[in-house]
C-alpha cells in the first residue's frame, strides 16, 4: 500500500524529496557510537509543556487531508480511492476521517480515538502532545526523545492523510525484527506509553541486559550477522538504552550516506541522532565535572553554614520520611554513609535509620520530595556528586543529572534544575579526622623514592614552587597538617615554619592552577581537604575549587611541578603519608646547646683567624657560597660545589671582648649578615656592609667531631642548611640550633 501511495501521490512524492533536499545539508560524521545522547538531555522530563508538544507537532505537519478530497490520480480522490482499495480486498482500509497527528485524540481510559467520533474531540480526550506530555513526565524521558522516536518509528509523521492502522505500532514498541508486532499494545496511547515505560525500566535495570554501559560493547551493524559487528564503549545510560531498543551501530557507509541506504547499514540510531539534532539542537549537554568520595560516613552540610547538617530525626526509622537540616550533632541520624557503585552513583544511607536517600517515585520533576527508604537499588536511590568549582558540589539525581538536591523555602530536601545557588551547594566533612595531626612526608605513589618538596628551602619567599624531589627526609620535604574539626580543612605548612603555608595560586579555579608558598592567610587557597583513599594513602583536595593535587604530567624527574586538577585516582594524584619522628630532634635540642651563653660556655674553639672556606660537613664537596661573587649589599649566601674561588674564601676576625666574629668577603668588604637583624628560626643570611650590630656577630663552637657550628650573636640560633637539602643553590639561613649534620661545618 505505502508503494502504490508513493507512486500515486505526487504530494508524497514531493514531500519525501523536499525533506530529502532539506537534510542533506547536516553531516552524521559527529555521531559517536558510544554517546549518541546524554543522561541529562534524554532524562530530562521539563523540556517543553503539552501545548508546547502539541505546538511542535502541528509546526511539523502539513495540512491535513482529514476527508480526503486531494486528487490521487485523475478526478479519483483519496475518500473514493480507498473504497477501491477495499473492493479490491484491502480491509483495513477506511472512509474519511483520516486523522493526522496534528489533529489526533484518544480516550486513555476506553482508547476511543477521534477517528470514531468523525474528527472530533470528545470529553477525556488527550491530544497527542498531551499524551506525549504525561508519558515524558511518568516515566522521567524528555518529550523530545518521544517525539524523535515517533518520526524514527512510525509512518503517521508527517503523513497528511493517515489511517487508523497506522497508529497501531508509532513506536515500534513489541515489534522484534522477524516476528510480528503484539496486538495488546496497538494504539498511539499504548504505544507512547510503553515506549517510555520500557526507556526507564533500561535506566532502572541497565544491568539486566547484553549491553551495558561503562563498558565495552561487541554491537552488530546488521540484523545479518555477517555483516560484522563494532567494539563500542557506551559511555552513559541513555546511550545504553537505545541500543537495547534498537540493537545495531551504522557503519561508515550508513553515517557517510545519510539520510540514505549503505551495504550492510542500519539507521535507527542513526536517524535518532540526527533527527534530535536537526529540531532540538546537540545531544551532548554540558558535562559537568564528577567527584568522586571514598566510601565511609559523611556529616552532609550546606556550603553556606557548615555548622548545620543534614539529618533524619532520631528513631524515626518509617520508610518516607523526610530530610530536613538541623545543628550538627553526633547523633547517628545526622551521619550518611556514602557507597560508590560501579556506574560511578552512589547510594548514600542514614546511619541511624538505615534506610537510604530516595528520590519519590523515581520522579525527576521540580519539587519532587527526597525522603528516605528501603534499600531498593533502583535509580531512584542513586545519586552523583557533581563539583562546582568552589569548594562545593551538588548532588544529583542519577536518573537525571541536571536535576539536584536543593532546599525547600519551608524545609526539607527536594529535586531542582541544577542553578548553583546557594540552596543546592553541599560538603562532605569526615565525622573523624581522617589524619592525626602531625609532621609528615609525602610520598609520591607513582615512586616512593619522590616526594613533595619546597624547591630550595626557600621558606621566606612568597611563590616559592612546591615540586617533586628525590626524597631526603629534609626539612623542606617535612609538612606539619593542622586540622581545623569546624571546616573539615587541613592547613599543612613546612615543618620549618608556620608563617608560609600550601596555597593554590591566586585562589584559582582553573586546572593547572600552579601550587605554590604563601604567606599564612585564612582564605580558600590555603585550606586542604584530606581523604584517605587506603591505609595510609591520601589524596589533597583544594578549598578552594575541589581539584586534586596532582603531578605534572605524571613525570618523575625533580623539580617536576605539583599542581591543582579534577581528581582521577590516578597515582600522579595519590600521595603516601609518612609520619616524621620528631623525638629525636627533639632529643638532640634538649642535649646541645641552644642559646649563645650555654654554646660558648661548653664548646669553646680554638681563636680561629686569617681565610678559609667554610665546607659542608654533610657532603664535603660542597662549601658555602656568595652567589655569582657578588659584591652587592643584600648578595645571598648558598651552598655551591667546593672550589678556589673568590666567592667560597672568606676572613675571619676575633673580638675577644664579645667572644664573637665577624666574617667577610675578601673583595667588598661585606660580612655575614642576619637579615632583617632578628634572630628567628628561618631568618636569611645574606653579605652586608660592616656594622656593629648583633646580626653581623657570630660565635664559633668546636664540636666533639672536630666539626664546627656557627650560632648568631642576637638570638644563637645556628647558620643551618635549610631542608638539609645537599645540593648547589640550596639556601643559607639560621635555624634553632640543633646539632644535626646540616648545621656542622669544616673550616678549611
Amino acid at each position: 500500500m505505502l508503494g502504490i501511495i508513493a507512486m500515486a501521490s505526487g504530494f508524497l512524492l514531493t514531500s519525501f524529496l523536499g525533506s530529502k533536499s532539506k537534510t542533506q545539508a547536516l553531516s552524521a560524521t559527529e555521531f559517536q557510537a558510544g554517546r549518541i545522547i546524554d543522561d541529562s538531555i534524554f532524562y530530562n522530563p521539563n523540556t517543553m509543556t503539552a501545548a508546547e508538544i502539541d505546538a511542535f507537532i502541528d509546526s511539523h505537519s502539513p495540512a491535513c487531508d482529514m476527508w480526503g478530497t486531494q486528487k490521487v490520480y485523475g478526478n479519483v480522490t483519496r475518500a473514493e480511492y480507498v473504497k477501491q482499495l477495499r473492493a479490491q480486498g484491502y480491509t483495513k482500509y477506511h472512509d474519511p476521517p483520516f486523522v493526522c497527528v496534528s489533529e489526533y485524540y484518544e480516550n486513555p481510559e476506553t482508547h476511543k480515538t477521534n477517528f470514531e467520533t468523525g474528527g472530533k474531540k470528545e470529553a477525556g480526550m488527550l491530544s497527542a502532545g498531551e499524551i506525549i506530555y504525561r508519558a515524558a513526565h511518568e516515566y522521567n524521558v524528555n518529550p523530545q526523545v518521544l517525539l524523535v522516536m515517533l518520526k524514527k518509528e512510525s509512518y503517521v509523521w508527517g503523513d497528511d492523510w493517515p489511517h487508523s492502522f497506522q497508529y497501531n505500532t508509532v513506536m515500534g514498541y513489541a515489534c522484534p525484527d522477524g516476528a510480528p508486532c503484539d496486538s495488546k499494545y496497538f494504539g498511539f496511547y499504548n504505544q507512547v506509553m510503553m515506549a517510555a515505560w520500557q526507556l526507564n525500566y533500561y535506566r532502572e535495570h541497565i544491568y539486566s541486559y547484553n549491553y551495558r554501559p561503562y563498558t565495552t560493547n561487541q554491537i552488530l551493524y546488521n540484523p545479518d550477522r555477517s555483516c560484522g559487528s563494532k567494539s563500542v564503549y557506551l559511555e552513559n545510560i541513555a546511550t545504553t538504552s537505545l541500543y537495547i531498543y534498537t540493537p545495531y551501530v551504522p557503519n561508515d557507509g550508513a553515517l557517510a550516506n545519510y539520510p540514505g541506504t549503505s551495504y550492510c547499514g542500519s539507521y535507527g540510531n542513526r536517524n535518532f541522532y540526527m533527527y534530535f539534532r536537526e529540531w532540538f539542537g546537540s545531544t551532548l549537554g554540558i558535562k559537568r565535572e564528577e567527584i568522586s568520595y571514598p566510601d565511609g560516613e559523611y556529616y552532609i552540610v550546606p556550603s553556606n553554614n557548615i555548622s548545620n547538617a543534614l539529618r533524619i530525626e532520631d528513631n524515626y526509622d518509617e520508610n518516607g520520611e523526610n530530610i530536613y537540616v538541623d545543628a550538627r550533632t553526633d547523633s547517628a541520624y545526622g551521619h550518611f554513609k556514602f557507597e560508590r557503585q560501579n556506574d560511578g552513583s552512589y547510594i548514600i544511607t542514614n546511619s541511624g535509620s538505615k534506610k537510604v536517600l530516595d528520590v519519590y517515585r523515581g520522579s525527576t520533576i521540580t519539587g519532587t520530595t527526597i525522603g528516605q527508604w528501603e534499600r531498593s537499588g533502583s535509580f531512584n536511590q542513586k545519586f552523583k556528586i557533581l563539583n562546582n568549582r568552589d569548594g562545593s558540589f551538588s548532588i544529583t539525581s542519577a536518573i537525571n543529572t541536571e536535576m539536584v538536591l536543593s532546599f525547600k523555602a519551608e524545609g526539607g530536601l527536594e529535586l531542582a534544575p541544577y542553578t548553583h545557588d546557594q540552596n543546592q551547594s553541599f560538603r562532605l566533612i569526615h565525622i573523624d579526622p581522617p589524619i592525626t595531626d602531625g609532621s609528615y612526608h609525602l610520598l609520591s605513589k607513582i615512586n616512593s623514592l619522590k616526594a613533595i618538596d619546597v624547591h630550595g628551602g626557600l621558606v621566606s619567599k612568597n611563590g616559592t614552587n612546591i615540586e617533586l624531589y628525590d626524597s631526603h627526609n629534609g626539612e623542606n620535604q617535612t609538612f606539619v597538617f593542622i586540622y581545623d574539626p569546624a571546616t573539615d580543612y587541613y592547613r599543612i605548612t613546612p615543618g620549618y615554619t608556620d608563617k608560609y603555608s600550601l596555597d593554590a595560586s591566586g585562589a584559582s579555579t582553573k586546572n593547572l592552577t600552579n601550587i605554590q608558598l604563601w604567606s599564612s592567610n585564612s582564605t580558600c587557597a590555603q585550606r586542604w581537604h584530606v581523604d584517605v583513599i587506603s591505609n595510609s594513602t591520601i589524596r589533597l583536595l583544594n578549598g578552594c575549587s575541589g581539584l586534586s593535587a596532582d603531578i605534572e604530567g605524571g613525570k618523575t624527574s625533580n623539580e617536576t611541578n605539583i599542581l591543582l586538577y579534577p581528581y582521577s585516582a590516578s597515582k600522579n594524584q595519590l600521595w603516601t603519608l609518612e609520619a616524621v619522628d620528631t623525638t629525636k630532634t627533639q632529643e638532640a635540642e634538649t642535649s646541645q646547646p641552644q642559646t649563645k651563653e650555654q654554646a660558648t660556655t661548653n664548646n669553646k674553639s680554638d681563636i680561629i683567624t686569617g681565610t678559609h672556606r667554610i665546607i659542608s660537613a654533610a657532603k664535603k664537596t660542597y662549601a658555602i657560597d656568595i652567589s655569582g661573587a657578588s659584591s652587592a649589599i643584600g648578595a645571598n649566601i648558598q651552598l655551591w660545589s667546593l672550589n678556589t674561588t673568590k666567592a667560597q674564601l672568606f676572613k675571619f676576625e676575633y673580638d675577644k671582648s664579645s667572644d664573637t666574629y665577624r666574617i667577610s668577603d675578601t673583595y667588598a668588604g661585606r660580612s655575614f649578615d642576619v637579615s632583617g637583624g632578628r634572630s628567628y628560626a628561618g631568618a636569611n643570611v645574606i653579605m652586608w656592609s660592616n656594622h656593629s650590630g648583633c646580626n653581623q656577630r657570630w660565635h664559633i663552637v668546636k664540636n666533639d667531631d672536630n666539626t664546627y657550628s656557627f650560632l648568631d650573636g642576637c638570638g644563637g640560633r645556628a647558620l643551618d642548611i635549610f631542608s638539609g637539602n645537599y645540593s648547589a643553590g640550596t639556601n643559607i639561613g639560621i635555624w634553632d640550633y640543633h646539632g644535626s649534620e646540616n648545621q656542622r661545618w669544616i673550616i678549611e
